[in-house]
């Protein structure tokens, strides 16, 4: 007889078969039963290395606005309060102070017809109608003062903002950018020409004569004034020889010194103030050019800038120191017509 041989059949254990199971859930799907069954092993493991180690991609990071939050809503006021301030340094001088006594004439005529009064009378007082045209001046030019000093400050506030947010941005757009370095620069040449428009007004307010005599028509067909000219430029070239100078006289010289003193002292604050600027603009390219590669050429151009405007301030307040030392021949040249 023969003998049935029975094959033993190896029976797990439970805790194998949950091992085994667990590995097979944690394996990746890399591979197709059908496929896998005619494919080579090595186009197999290609294939798995290539599905499994496929990195999932990111969405690209959005481009930043430059202004955000508080800086948008504050740099919003500022740009509609420069507005406002620029027409009120226009509008508000003839409203605030009030009816101008010109007495229906023009104010060049007015000034005119009161200064050719003053020069044939001898005095060095000013006769009414002289005094009140330059006291009408000196408040016309402090109402103009007052908002010229609001606009600067509006405008270096605005100009602040745009810069530190143009510095401290990441990623801009290259339009973005243009953009910014644009509106910068535009509010910054603003900012520098209010000042300076800073320094006539009070250099119109606290020397109101000379001033006002920048008005007169000298050479269009007046002959009062033109004869008071004439006389003025003859004593101008020999008033140092005389013993006793006309009165009026003294008192132009006198007004026209204070008018270019307070120019020089102005320029000479504003020239300071100008070589702080550009030293600390500067000073800060080192630190600022790690965090933001843009900040040490942007900080290294306004340095420059101010470099530059500091020079011609310095030279307009050299001109003007002159000219309080030797006010005698810019007199004559203006006489001159």
């Amino acid at each position: 007889m023969r003998r049935r041989t029975h094959r033993a059949k190896t029976v797990r254990p439970a805790g194998d078969l949950a091992l085994s199971a667990a590995e097979d859930r944690r394996a990746p799907d890399c591979t197709d039963a059908r496929d896998s069954a005619w494919a080579p092993a090595t186009e197999r493991d290609e294939m798995c290395f290539m599905q499994c180690s496929r990195q999932p991609t990111q969405p690209a990071v959005p481009a930043r606005r430059l202004l955000s939050g508080r800086d948008r809503a504050v740099a919003l006021f500022l740009a509609i309060l420069a507005v406002l301030l620029g027409a009120g340094f226009v509008l508000a001088p003839g409203v605030l102070t009030g009816v101008s006594p010109t007495h229906g004439h023009s104010l060049s005529a007015a000034t005119s017809q009161a200064f050719t009064a003053y020069w044939q009378s001898g005095r060095h007082s000013y006769p009414p109608a002289l005094a009140d045209l330059v006291a009408y001046w000196r408040l016309y030019h402090l109402v103009k003062a007052a908002f010229a000093v609001a606009l600067t400050i509006a405008l270096c506030w605005l100009a602040y903002i745009l810069w530190r947010s143009l510095l401290r941005a990441g990623r801009l757009r290259l339009a973005t950018t243009t953009a910014a370095v644009a509106s910068g620069s535009a509010v910054t040449v603003l900012a520098s020409g209010s000042a300076v428009v800073i320094m006539a007004t009070i250099q119109g307010a606290l020397a109101p004569f000379t001033s006002l005599v920048s008005l007169l028509p000298i050479g269009n067909s007046d002959p009062a004034l033109t004869e008071s000219a004439g006389q003025i430029q003859h004593d101008l070239a020999e008033h140092r020889a005389l013993y006793h100078a006309p009165a009026p006289l003294g008192a132009i010289i006198d007004d026209f010194q204070r008018y270019h003193a307070v120019l020089a002292a102005q320029a000479i604050i504003f020239a300071v103030a100008l070589i702080g600027l550009s030293v600390l603009m500067w000073h800060r390219t080192s630190t600022a050019g790690r965090a933001v590669p843009r900040a040490k050429a942007l900080l290294r151009l306004l340095a420059a800038a101010f470099a530059l405007l500091t020079a011609i301030v310095l030279v307009a307040g050299a001109a003007s120191f002159s000219t309080a030392l030797n006010p005698d021949p810019a007199l004559r040249l203006f006489f001159g017509g």
